[in-house]
């Protein structure tokens, strides 16, 4: 597990492969004091795709605040009454 996790493998798929919950991964990381790599320099997340709303709202299905329609985390179209 600890060699998967200073390689960067994604926490959730780690937890998947040894049948636990993501968060004991973190909990065994930070215990242990296991060290991600460091992101390539000039690494940025992507951006969302879709219409930027102007501010933050809930996501209907997944309860999230989210600034995109559709949904950042869930990628579901919002339920607005106003358009």
């Amino acid at each position: 597990m600890q060699t998967q996790f200073e390689s960067g493998t994604a926490a959730v798929e780690i937890a998947k492969r040894f049948k636990i919950s993501d968060a004991a991964v973190y909990y065994h990381a930070k215990k242990r004091s296991w060290k991600r790599p460091n992101p390539p320099a000039g690494a940025t997340a992507p951006t969302p795709a879709g219409e930027k709303l102007g501010g933050r709202i809930h996501c209907s299905s997944c309860t999230l605040m989210t600034e995109y329609d559709p949904c950042q985390h869930c990628g579901k179209k919002l339920k607005r009454a106003w358009r």
